[in-house]
């Protein structure tokens, strides 16, 4: 399972675009996707996830390679196992992570943490990611490339052909991007409280209960424990627009991090 969505898609005065995506990618990818700095990110948790949950994912949705690569040396796999041999390898697959699935379930029956547990389903698991950011021509220009690993490279095609059909809407200095923003576009909220709703929603990828119903008290409560507490990341995917479109804010150029604003 690899997909992605535009959430939120904003361009500045200065004409400088930040763009928020929803995307979902095996998890054996997310190294690789992660040694992107210039993304701002959130991630679905195996230490937050119920191991329950953990293995209906797994087993209901696994994370599959996407090519079936010859052994050679070498990181790139240029040629596929045949017809024949590609199914033998994808059953191999599915028996590793039924055993694991077992494994898993007798370390639930003694106690043992989702934290721990979760860690042995983790490459049959497709991770939702929350990611932000100005600048994604260097993520395309490795990940799209033939030499890329499959799978993150099916995930960076999408991404850029989403990118290609979205059409940004103008943000006026003062004003801000937020992702989610459309699902209170009609309530008579303050900025402020968009922007808590905002976080408290990014930080949700973490249970994977990111789109459920808005509840505006609960969220301004876990926005304001996770800015207590020192938890910024969330505080990242909202941003507004700054004049010069070349300035820095953490890792966004042209607009202002409202992690910039809070933290101290």
């Amino acid at each position: 399972m690899i997909e992605c969505r535009i959430i939120a898609d904003s361009i500045s005065e200065s004409k400088k675009r930040i763009t928020t995506f929803v995307c979902t990618f095996p998890r054996f990818i997310l190294a690789e996707f992660n040694t992107h700095r210039v993304f701002s990110r959130n991630a679905a948790s195996s230490r937050a996830i119920p191991s329950k949950k953990f293995i209906d994912q797994v087993n209901n949705y696994p994370a599959m390679p996407l090519h079936w690569g010859k052994e050679q040396s070498g990181m790139q796999a240029w040629s596929e196992l045949s017809p024949s041999d590609i199914p033998v390898a994808q059953e191999i697959w599915l028996q590793a992570r039924d055993k694991m699935i077992n494994c898993a379930k007798e370390l639930m029956s003694i106690g043992v943490h989702k934290q721990i547990v979760n860690r042995l389903l983790e490459p049959w698991f497709n991770v939702t990611v929350i990611v932000t950011a100005t600048e994604f021509d260097n993520f395309f220009k490795l990940r799209c490339h033939k030499d890329a690993q499959p799978e993150i490279q099916d995930l960076a095609l999408k991404m850029n052909q989403c990118l290609k059909e979205s059409t940004p809407k103008v943000v006026n200095f003062g004003d801000w991007h937020i992702p989610f923003g459309d699902r209170f576009i009609d309530e008579k909220l303050s900025i402020k409280d968009k922007l808590k709703i905002c976080v408290a929603r990014c930080a949700r990828v973490s249970y994977l209960n990111f789109d459920g119903i808005i509840d505006h008290q609960k969220d301004y409560k876990l926005h304001d424990i996770l800015a207590e507490q020192g938890h910024w990341s969330p505080f990242e995917h909202c941003a507004s627009p700054i004049t010069n479109p070349l300035q820095y804010s953490g890792n966004f150029m042209g607009w202002h991090q409202y992690r910039k604003s809070y933290e101290i």
